[in-house]
């Protein structure tokens, strides 16, 4: 199983247009057009800590890495190659339930043996067992659903600022519909 999710999105929307929206999205202030992206751990932990960030929290929790490159395809679009990392079983929300699970596991066992009631080990083994497979399946379905959410969460939000830009440039003049134009 791959730890990278490789794609590209075609956004039928100028290459101009559409990195001012992609900077606007990613926390630049002022506008800053944006070509190339590159996020790793850190880099996504200062921008959970962004407005921004904080909308698509859901999107950042499964991610390790995000790596954006916006070309320009045609005159009128533009396309947005995106690589995902996904978490790794060392997330540690996914180590901190399986200590918990250890310890719940230890600990069943010796109260078996101190109180020699063999129904608290199991049944205390049994919730340790609950706690990994709840561990195992959260991060299975964090990596599994990493393009899905991306595709839910991340585009959405540009395609909305891709609006909001448009219409400030409509606003002060500066929009070109380039597909109106005269070759």
């Amino acid at each position: 199983m791959s730890n990278f999710v490789d794609g590209e999105v075609r956004i039928s929307e100028p290459l101009n247009l559409v990195s001012i929206a992609l900077g606007g999205v990613l926390g630049e202030k002022a506008g800053k057009p944006v070509s190339r992206v590159r996020l790793d751990k850190a880099g996504i932990k200062r921008y959970q800590k962004t407005e921004e960030g904080k909308c698509l929290k859901s999107f950042l929790i499964a991610t390790s890495s995000i790596e954006l490159d916006l070309r320009q395809s045609l005159r009128t679009e533009s396309v947005l190659r995106y690589r995902l990392g996904k978490t790794g079983w060392g997330n540690p929300i996914f180590v901190l339930l399986m200590v918990e699970c250890v310890i719940f596991l230890v600990l069943g066992i010796a109260m078996g043996v101190m109180l020699e009631f063999l129904m608290l080990t199991v049944v205390i083994s049994a919730f340790a067992a609950v706690i990994g497979l709840y561990a195992a399946g959260y991060i299975y379905l964090l990596r599994k659903n990493i393009e899905k959410n991306f595709h839910k969460n991340f585009l959405p939000r540009l395609d909305r600022y891709i609006d909001i830009v448009r219409l400030k440039q409509m606003e002060d003049g500066t929009y070109q519909d380039e597909s109106e134009e005269d070759y």
